[in-house]
């Protein structure tokens, strides 16, 4: 126990220290202008050099409150719990609200941190100036697995990777529902007019599983006669490819890889064949068709490239941290790190669809770390000016 009754009363705060030795491209993909955003690409190397991660910062250890929850079936008990600047299944009618932001946490699934995060970023966002009260509404989702003991009657999933992907809740509780289809939810009672008329956009932004989550759920969500939503996905780990095409970093070339190597380097949640039940409701022509339909940011931080299998020394130990990267082998035939795994997914779109049909910004100095990343004047860009 770390407070034992002759130890600390109380812990007012923790320096948590993300020191990271990560991999840069000596001759990068992007040209990266004074906003973050990609200008003229060029030829990409996997050719890196090494510097430091200068993104640790002092994170204040604040008692996690008691957060809001709403009924997740008509006809059943269940219910699902989320942070939020006010509670928004309520019957009253809110008519202040332009602009809801939902926050997609990592796999610590320490929601409350996300969320708090964002919150701080918008204070930041108006510091010196009118802040916009009741103008925002930040809503952090609280996903849970077996060993964070959700409590009874609460929807939760069986196993880590399952809300990350969409797939359906616990089997031993019933009816069950896909962690996609809780965002779904959240966004159709968003959508309702009589409930927020003032309401003009909605923001779905997630980092690293977070990020995972929010691309993967941007390809299949179904959102007909939806507000404008604006997807973010902030450092993730891996993407949704739409067909078999990957860099080949031996060729220097996109081509569709022998799947003897890696044989499932296509199913999903990496690609587009064997698709889970959420996304098996649009399936890959619509998943196809409305992607590109939609409004997605890919945010990367410039200093998000470790990844322990690359970075060691003579005898082998790790120089840095790369808070979970995939290693498998599905994750690595996507790149090497975040940042390049990012960058590559972006040129594979406009390979794909033969045009841009997204957008990507970088922070610099900053490796991964989501409030570092939301914080930053490029994320704060990116979030709260809908463009």
């Amino acid at each position: 126990d770390l407070f034992s009754v002759n130890g600390w009363r109380s812990m007012l705060s923790v320096l948590l220290l993300f020191a990271a030795i990560a991999f840069s491209h000596g001759d990068n993909l992007f040209n990266i202008t004074d906003d973050g955003s990609a200008g003229t690409h060029s030829a990409f190397s996997d050719n890196a050099y090494l510097f430091p991660d200068d993104s640790e910062r002092k994170t204040e250890m604040i008692a996690t409150p008691k957060p809001f929850t709403f009924t997740v079936f008509n006809d059943s008990s269940m219910y699902f719990p989320y942070f939020s600047t006010s509670e928004i299944f309520t019957n009253a009618t809110n008519t202040t609200v332009e602009h809801a932001i939902i926050v997609i946490h990592g796999s610590l699934r320490n929601a409350y941190d996300y969320w708090q995060s964002m919150v701080k970023a918008l204070q930041i966002e108006y510091e010196g100036r009118t802040f916009p009260t009741g103008r925002f509404l930040i809503i952090g989702p609280h996903y849970t697995i077996p060993e964070d003991n959700p409590p009874q009657n609460q929807v939760f999933w069986d196993y880590e990777e399952g809300w990350k992907r969409g797939d359906l809740s616990s089997e031993h509780v019933s009816p069950r529902i896909s962690s996609y289809g809780i965002v779904d939810l959240m966004l159709n009672f968003l959508n309702n007019h009589n409930q927020f008329p003032a309401l003009k956009n909605i923001t779905v932004v997630g980092h690293s599983a977070g990020g995972q989550f929010v691309q993967r759920y941007a390809c299949g969500s179904e959102q007909s006669n939806m507000q404008h939503v604006r997807y973010i996905p902030t450092n993730p780990s891996s993407y949704m490819y739409l067909n078999a095409t990957r860099w080949s970093r031996v060729d220097k070339r996109w081509e569709h890889l022998h799947p003897r190597h890696c044989p499932r380097y296509n199913h999903y949640k990496y690609g587009i064949t064997h698709l889970n039940h959420y996304m098996s409701q649009a399936g890959p022509q619509t998943i196809i068709t409305q992607y590109p339909r939609r409004d997605v940011v890919y945010l990367l931080g410039l200093n998000d490239t470790c990844n322990e299998i690359v970075n060691v020394t003579r005898n082998g130990k790790p120089t840095c941290d790369s808070h979970g990267i995939d290693r498998s082998c599905e994750g690595m035939i996507e790149g090497l790190f975040r940042l390049q795994r990012g960058k590559l997914y972006y040129e594979f779109l406009q390979l794909f669809y033969g045009y841009e049909p997204h957008r990507i910004r970088f922070v610099p100095g900053v490796g991964h770390d989501h409030a570092a990343m939301w914080q930053s004047p490029v994320g704060r860009a990116v979030i709260f000016t809908l463009d």
